[in-house]
């Protein structure tokens, strides 16, 4: 069993690169903008789903609920989005492009406050994917 936790800012594409990456997959997809998030993984474990979560939360939160897969015996693999405007080191990673949004650039104030995830917090994986952004087309 595996969950992957897809984990970055609001507007910076983890939604996108969940349906670019895993279209036809074997995965529970569990959103936070969802009602019930909490019980949703919880069930999901319970059952011995596949899972991704996609998510924007800090470190005390992700604990959690790799702690709860982990007792549960899930292997973790992380996916962290970054964007421009993020402060992290995304040399040599994948790329993949998005729309910029009037969102994401007002989301870039709010990525400061999302702490970094590290392999530590027990990841069995851990990625950095960086979002190229382009900005949109006025004509459209």
């Amino acid at each position: 069993m595996e969950m992957i936790m897809i984990m970055g800012a609001p507007g910076s594409g983890k939604t996108q690169y969940v349906r670019s990456k895993f279209v036809k997959s074997q995965y529970i997809v569990i959103d936070d903008n969802t009602n019930d998030f909490d019980w949703k993984i919880k069930t999901a474990i319970k059952r011995k789903l596949n899972i991704i979560v996609d998510f924007y939360l800090l470190k005390k939160y992700r604990k959690k609920y790799i702690q709860l897969a982990k007792d549960n015996g899930y292997k973790i693999k992380g996916y962290c989005i970054t964007t421009k405007y993020s402060n992290i080191d995304t040399e040599g990673v994948e790329e993949i492009r998005i729309q910029v949004t009037e969102k994401t650039t007002k989301e870039k104030y709010i990525y400061g406050k999302q702490e970094v995830p590290k392999l530590e917090e027990g990841f069995d994986e851990l990625h950095f994917v960086k979002q190229v952004v382009m900005e949109k087309n006025k004509h459209e």
